[in-house]
């Protein structure tokens, strides 16, 4: 195998510096370290713990965008969001998030497949390409020659290459987060609810986050300044975000988690799930 991939690889070796994180089976959230790849593992998508890594790299063919080295390439029971970040292309209907499964790189099959495409899933705003991956493929990179001739045809013709999204937030963005299973069972339930913290048995600022704090949170002002908790489809203008983003504004109250910095991961998800509208 090392001397097929001498062989075929394009370019210089890997570089970048590797983003890490331990994911089982109730989910998580890998993000390469520029912040550019994320690829969100939802519960049951995996059967063990796995040590995932991202690495920029060169080994591959060209794309629009930096490729990303994944590993280890596993298969999923469960779909995962895969999210590139970046400048995009002109020509927003052939912006594709690209993959090289790693059985094909073994083989000498070095090239870019487009992952499935759907409605919405291209944020000019937000500079962000969604789509899904059935596994973990070997590398990632945004393109911009994602939508080939006989699919132009056939968009042109009225039919479409695209998946049906018939649920989707405001903004049109596929929804693929939960408040009660990613927000509320992976993040308030773990850091903020133990008689010890912040909002359980004594919430701070009048906020309780036991049970299902949905309805306490989006399009509620807060009691410490009147700003809106949680703005479907704004994170940067959410109090919450801002707070655990530590970023929080002059009368907003202190950072939360008070001492600590939310990891990476959850904050990604908790943003993942705003800009998708606040599905509940």
């Amino acid at each position: 195998m090392a001397g097929q991939l001498a062989v075929v690889a394009v370019g210089s070796s890997c570089g970048g510096k590797p983003s890490a994180n331990s994911i089982g089976p109730q989910g998580g959230i890998l993000t390469s370290e520029d912040d550019a790849l994320t690829i969100v593992l939802w519960p049951g998508a995996l059967g063990s713990y796995e040590d995932f890594s991202i690495t920029p790299s060169e080994m591959t063919p060209d794309s629009y965008g930096q490729p990303y080295r994944v590993q280890p390439n596993v298969d999923l029971a469960v779909d995962a969001e895969i999210i590139l970040r970046g400048d995009l292309p002109n020509d927003l209907s052939k912006a594709r998030i690209g993959a090289i499964d790693s059985d094909d790189f073994a083989d000498g099959d070095v090239k870019w497949t487009a992952l499935p495409h759907r409605s919405g899933a291209v944020d000019n705003k937000d500079g962000t390409v969604h789509s899904n991956d059935d596994q973990i493929a070997l590398y990632y990179a945004m393109l911009d020659d994602g939508l080939d001739s006989d699919a132009s045809s056939s968009s042109e013709s009225g039919t479409s290459d695209t998946m049906d999204t018939s649920t989707t937030d405001p903004t049109g963005v596929p929804v693929t987060t939960s408040y009660a299973t990613n927000i509320q069972a992976m993040i308030f339930n773990v850091g903020c609810l133990m008689p010890t913290m912040c909002h359980g048995d004594a919430p701070s600022g009048g906020l309780s986050l036991a049970g299902n704090a949905y309805d306490l949170l989006v399009d509620v002002p807060s009691t410490i300044n009147g700003q809106p908790r949680v703005i479907p489809g704004d994170p940067d203008g959410s109090l919450l975000y801002q707070k655990l983003a530590r970023t929080p504004p002059a009368d907003g109250g202190m950072p939360m988690p008070p001492g600590a910095t939310l990891p990476a991961d959850a904050l990604a998800l908790v943003r993942l799930w705003i800009e998708e509208g606040c599905p509940p």
